[in-house]
């Protein structure tokens, strides 16, 4: 299958492992039974992007160049915690976010 397809899909898996810790985070803020949706919402965002990964790899991708795109999913829990948990977007979560994807860019153009 072609790698661009699969490098698409593995990007999608770092999204929905991002939105997976913001859900974590809300759980974490509530009684258990309150936590539960939340908790659900984490299991299947991970269960997903679980199964996108594997199937990433079970269509012919490149370890070495698909699994750097997973660390994208830093990014995104900063991306989606400022929106959803208005967390602050601070300068340094910006310059660490830009290493991210300088060094996501290296591992996979070489």
């Amino acid at each position: 299958m072609n790698q661009l397809i699969l490098v698409g899909a593995m990007a999608f898996a770092a999204v929905l492992g991002g939105l997976g810790q913001v859900a974590m985070k809300k759980a974490s803020g509530v009684p258990l039974v309150q936590a539960v949706p939340y908790l659900a919402a984490f299991a299947f965002l991970y269960g997903v992007g679980v199964i996108i990964n594997y199937g990433a790899y079970k269509f012919g991708g490149r370890a070495s160049i698909l699994y750097p795109i997973i660390a994208t999913s830093y990014i995104w829990v900063i991306l989606f915690a400022a929106w959803l948990l208005n967390e602050p977007v601070t300068a340094g979560k910006i310059i660490g976010s830009l290493l991210i994807i300088i060094g996501v860019i290296s591992i996979v153009a070489w």
